[in-house]
């Protein structure tokens, strides 16, 4: 028997990432190789603990393609694997690669590592409907342009620097940004060009 899960993929999982309380998620699983198999999704909270639904089967292209959905009630982490019943009633168990719980998964002896869905509750938007549809850039002045008196603030500012790593004032603009590290592989030194609010 083969079998295949792949959290990334929307095919097999959705929505991709967390997914909000109150919302649809549906989990898949394809199975070849075992025409008679059925299968059933196993779902575990620590506040509810094992919860096992029978699985949905449709026969694509030779292969069976197991599907379920399950509503998330709460803020959790849902854990989560597939349990795959063979025609001569053999349970195969079906989940994460070990030290994992996303990717592609694979068939353990005994249970395998579960899937992790993190379930979240959705905050109150405080933005404007313009905005939700906006594009923002976020920017960082000091290399984004020079305004006139640069190097008289750059001077001013690297004097005050006390905490930290040193800053070295950088003349020619089109260098490329790099630190300076001390024996124990800790940054020392960054590179400081000098833009400014006036220069942006």
């Amino acid at each position: 028997m083969r079998a295949k899960h792949v959290t990334s993929s929307l095919e097999y999982r959705y929505p991709f990432g967390a997914a909000p309380v109150g919302g649809t998620v549906l989990l898949a699983i394809d199975v070849w190789d075992e025409p008679d198999a059925s299968a059933v999704l196993r779902l575990w909270t620590d506040e509810n603990g094992e919860e096992l639904i029978d699985m949905e089967c449709t026969d694509i292209d030779g292969h069976l393609h197991f599907s379920a959905t399950f509503v998330p009630e709460a803020p959790q982490i849902v854990w989560y694997s597939f349990n795959i019943t063979a025609a001569d009633g053999s349970v195969w168990r079906y989940g994460a690669l070990p030290d994992r719980s996303t990717g592609e998964g694979d068939f353990a002896m005994g249970e395998p590592p579960s899937f992790q869905i993190t379930c979240y509750a959705h905050a109150r938007s405080v933005f404007p409907d313009w905005y939700k549809q906006g594009i923002v850039y976020q920017i960082f002045p000091d290399r984004f342009a020079r305004g006139d008196d640069w190097e008289e603030r750059a001077a001013e500012a690297v004097k005050h620097h006390k905490v930290g790593p040193t800053r070295a004032i950088v003349e020619d603009w089109y260098q490329t940004p790099r630190y300076k590290k001390d024996e124990n592989g800790r940054i020392a030194q960054w590179d400081f060009y000098g833009g400014t609010l006036e220069g942006i």
